[in-house]
């Protein structure tokens, strides 16, 4: 059997069991040697009656005291030198890992100097951080791979909204009145594709309104979350925007007329050909074009680049 990982090239712990043995065989020997002398001692003293055999309880009580203390006493020696072998056997290991653990110390130090008077957070931030701190422990690189897009289609993508090179939309085919539902979150996508579509329609934009929720019980509407004139003045160069529809065609019945345009109308995600295929072909006969709810109705891919 080989060394143990606990005593190394310290010690073995078949040697200590060796020496365990050899104790506990010299103490049975003693302990037989001077149960037979008092066995017959007390046969000799047999015709003393009552005497004599108190005197053997009470030498054999103390031999039993005796016997039960140096087993303990032996006991504590080996367990006493177990426990300083294993100690000299890690105490190296304890000075190799330290210069490992010196730069997980200091980053910790430094983290706690940092959010020193604030309470921290459990969250995806603290494991990136422990993360990073067990990575600069064990002195690791990070790959090169890190930062590139493992996507091909993704990478693909190009910031371009600072690169207009098109003319601005007249909105010369009708009105698009959007009025979207869901959350916050539901609500500006919708209002980003309404823009999308009337640019798609050469459409003229009302400013979206949003749908009351028993869910959210939220009746804010576009003006107490978004700058109208900065919403406006900013798509300028892309699409034409008004705050409401021209008196003269705010009297329209969009249902009957067949202007009202629902969820269930539109597939969820439909592709900008759709749009051109279906309402534009009666956008500019009715004047107006009123989408209600406009949860996911578009697509991102594939929109033309203007």
């Amino acid at each position: 059997m080989g060394n143990s990982r606990f005593l190394g090239e310290y010690g073995d712990s078949e040697d200590q069991n060796g020496v365990s043995f050899a104790l506990s065989s010299l103490v049975g020997s003693f302990w037989n040697r001077k149960w037979r002398q008092l066995k017959m001692g007390v046969t000799r003293k047999g015709a003393g009656g009552g005497g004599g055999r108190a005197w053997y309880q009470r030498k054999r009580v103390k031999g039993v005291i005796g016997l039960v203390g140096l087993y303990f006493l032996v006991n504590w020696f080996l367990l006493l030198r177990l426990h300083d072998l294993r100690g000299v056997t890690f105490h190296h290991q304890d000075r190799s890992f330290h210069n490992s653990s010196f730069t997980s110390v200091s980053v910790e130090g430094k983290w706690r100097k940092l959010t020193k008077g604030k309470r921290l957070q459990k969250g995806p931030y603290d494991r990136m951080l422990a993360l990073a701190a067990h990575a600069l422990a064990e002195n690791k690189h990070e790959p090169k791979d890190l930062w590139q897009e493992p996507f091909v289609t993704a990478s693909a993508w190009r910031p371009c909204s600072d690169q207009r090179n098109w003319v601005s939309s007249g909105g010369n085919n009708g009105y698009i009145m959007v009025t979207a539902n869901g959350g916050m979150n539901q609500q500006r996508v919708a209002v980003c594709n309404a823009v999308v579509i009337a640019r798609l329609l050469n459409s003229t934009l009302v400013i979206p309104t949003f749908m009351y929720s028993s869910v959210w019980k939220d009746v804010s509407q576009f003006r107490d979350i978004y700058q109208e004139e900065h919403f406006i003045n900013y798509l300028i160069p892309d699409i034409r925007i008004v705050k409401e529809l021209p008196e003269e065609l705010r009297s329209l019945d969009l249902e009957a007329i067949g202007s009202i345009v629902t969820d269930a109308d539109i597939r969820k995600e439909s592709k900008p050909s759709f749009y051109v295929k279906n309402i534009l072909s009666i956008l500019p006969k009715n004047r107006v074009m009123h989408f209600i709810g406009f949860g996911t109705r578009l697509a991102f891919d594939p929109i033309p680049f203007q």
